[in-house]
Protein backbone atom coordinates (compact mmCIF):
# COMPACT_ATOMS: atom_id res chain seq x y z
CA UNK A 1 0.00 0.00 0.00
CA UNK A 2 1.51 3.32 -0.90
CA UNK A 3 2.45 5.93 1.87
CA UNK A 4 -0.23 9.08 2.47
CA UNK A 5 0.99 12.29 1.47
CA UNK A 6 0.80 14.70 4.54
CA UNK A 7 -2.04 16.63 2.94
CA UNK A 8 -3.84 13.15 2.59
CA UNK A 9 -3.39 12.50 6.79
CA UNK A 10 -4.57 16.40 7.48
CA UNK A 11 -7.76 15.67 5.09
CA UNK A 12 -8.82 12.51 6.65
CA UNK A 13 -8.16 14.03 10.30
CA UNK A 14 -10.26 16.89 9.44
CA UNK A 15 -13.07 14.89 7.53
CA UNK A 16 -15.10 13.54 11.07
CA UNK A 17 -15.97 17.07 12.15
CA UNK A 18 -17.86 18.58 9.09
CA UNK A 19 -19.29 15.12 9.01
CA UNK A 20 -20.39 15.69 12.63
CA UNK A 21 -21.72 19.17 11.71
CA UNK A 22 -24.15 17.72 9.44
CA UNK A 23 -25.38 15.07 11.63
CA UNK A 24 -26.17 17.65 14.36
CA UNK A 25 -28.27 19.74 11.54
CA UNK A 26 -30.05 16.23 10.20
CA UNK A 27 -31.13 15.45 13.80
CA UNK A 28 -32.48 19.16 14.48
CA UNK A 29 -34.59 18.92 10.90
CA UNK A 30 -35.50 15.47 11.57
CA UNK A 31 -36.83 16.67 15.10
CA UNK A 32 -38.19 19.53 14.29
CA UNK A 33 -40.40 17.07 12.19
CA UNK A 34 -42.11 16.02 14.78
CA UNK A 35 -44.55 18.22 16.92
CA UNK A 36 -43.42 18.88 20.77
CA UNK A 37 -45.86 19.72 23.66
CA UNK A 38 -46.77 23.09 24.49
CA UNK A 39 -45.13 23.53 27.42
CA UNK A 40 -42.22 20.40 27.94
CA UNK A 41 -42.10 18.72 31.30
CA UNK A 42 -38.26 20.05 33.01
CA UNK A 43 -36.88 16.08 31.73
CA UNK A 44 -37.46 16.76 28.38
CA UNK A 45 -35.28 20.62 28.91
CA UNK A 46 -32.93 18.86 30.42
CA UNK A 47 -32.92 16.02 28.12
CA UNK A 48 -32.52 18.84 25.30
CA UNK A 49 -29.76 20.68 27.49
CA UNK A 50 -28.00 17.62 27.80
CA UNK A 51 -28.14 17.01 23.79
CA UNK A 52 -26.80 20.58 22.88
CA UNK A 53 -23.37 20.13 25.50
CA UNK A 54 -22.92 16.77 24.11
CA UNK A 55 -23.10 17.70 20.27
CA UNK A 56 -21.44 20.43 21.18
CA UNK A 57 -18.14 18.95 22.60
CA UNK A 58 -18.01 16.38 20.45
CA UNK A 59 -17.60 18.54 17.76
CA UNK A 60 -14.73 21.00 19.40
CA UNK A 61 -13.05 17.75 19.87
CA UNK A 62 -13.18 16.74 16.45
CA UNK A 63 -12.42 20.84 14.93
CA UNK A 64 -8.96 19.92 17.86
CA UNK A 65 -8.23 16.62 16.59
CA UNK A 66 -8.68 17.76 12.95
CA UNK A 67 -6.28 20.38 13.75
CA UNK A 68 -3.66 18.76 15.93
CA UNK A 69 -0.49 17.94 14.59
CA UNK A 70 -0.47 21.38 11.25
CA UNK A 71 1.59 23.73 13.78
CA UNK A 72 -1.30 25.75 14.51
CA UNK A 73 -0.49 27.64 17.84
CA UNK A 74 -2.90 26.24 20.53
CA UNK A 75 -5.02 29.77 21.33
CA UNK A 76 -5.97 29.52 17.92
CA UNK A 77 -7.24 25.74 17.64
CA UNK A 78 -8.87 26.63 21.13
CA UNK A 79 -10.77 29.90 19.53
CA UNK A 80 -11.71 27.91 16.29
CA UNK A 81 -13.12 24.99 18.13
CA UNK A 82 -15.14 27.02 20.76
CA UNK A 83 -15.55 29.93 18.12
CA UNK A 84 -17.21 27.61 16.13
CA UNK A 85 -20.12 27.08 18.09
CA UNK A 86 -22.22 29.82 18.53
CA UNK A 87 -21.71 30.31 14.92
CA UNK A 88 -22.80 26.78 13.99
CA UNK A 89 -25.31 26.62 16.92
CA UNK A 90 -26.86 30.04 15.57
CA UNK A 91 -27.39 28.17 12.00
CA UNK A 92 -29.00 25.69 14.00
CA UNK A 93 -31.67 28.06 15.59
CA UNK A 94 -32.29 29.55 12.33
CA UNK A 95 -33.45 26.09 10.93
CA UNK A 96 -35.21 25.48 13.90
CA UNK A 97 -36.82 28.75 13.46
CA UNK A 98 -38.00 28.30 9.67
CA UNK A 99 -39.03 24.80 10.14
CA UNK A 100 -41.53 25.46 13.19
CA UNK A 101 -41.97 28.81 11.90
CA UNK A 102 -41.93 30.10 15.66
CA UNK A 103 -39.04 32.26 16.91
CA UNK A 104 -38.24 31.47 20.59
CA UNK A 105 -35.69 34.17 21.33
CA UNK A 106 -34.89 33.03 25.26
CA UNK A 107 -34.99 29.14 24.11
CA UNK A 108 -32.28 30.14 21.20
CA UNK A 109 -29.92 32.52 24.14
CA UNK A 110 -30.09 29.18 26.00
CA UNK A 111 -28.88 26.94 23.12
CA UNK A 112 -26.32 29.13 22.47
CA UNK A 113 -24.85 29.53 25.49
CA UNK A 114 -25.53 25.60 26.54
CA UNK A 115 -23.47 24.91 22.93
CA UNK A 116 -20.62 27.24 23.56
CA UNK A 117 -20.17 25.40 27.14
CA UNK A 118 -20.52 22.40 25.30
CA UNK A 119 -17.44 23.39 23.35
CA UNK A 120 -15.25 24.51 25.93
CA UNK A 121 -15.95 21.26 28.00
CA UNK A 122 -15.25 19.11 24.55
CA UNK A 123 -12.15 20.92 24.33
CA UNK A 124 -10.97 20.64 27.94
CA UNK A 125 -11.23 16.75 27.76
CA UNK A 126 -9.67 16.45 24.06
CA UNK A 127 -6.59 18.15 25.64
CA UNK A 128 -6.88 16.54 29.27
CA UNK A 129 -6.69 13.11 27.59
CA UNK A 130 -4.32 14.22 24.81
CA UNK A 131 -1.71 14.96 27.85
CA UNK A 132 -2.72 11.96 29.84
CA UNK A 133 -1.93 9.85 26.95
CA UNK A 134 -4.85 7.84 27.45
CA UNK A 135 -8.54 7.84 25.83
CA UNK A 136 -11.80 7.84 28.28
CA UNK A 137 -11.38 3.54 28.63
CA UNK A 138 -7.45 4.08 29.92
CA UNK A 139 -6.28 2.60 26.75
CA UNK A 140 -2.72 3.99 26.39
CA UNK A 141 -2.65 5.94 22.89
CA UNK A 142 1.18 5.33 21.35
Amino acid sequence: MPAQTPRARRSRRALPAPLWVAALYLATAINEAFPHPEHASPLIEARQVAIHLIGYAVLAALVAHGLSGQGHPPIHVAALAIGLAPLLGLGQEALQTILRQEFRPIGSVIDLLVDTLGAALGLYLYRRIGKSGQTLHGEIIK
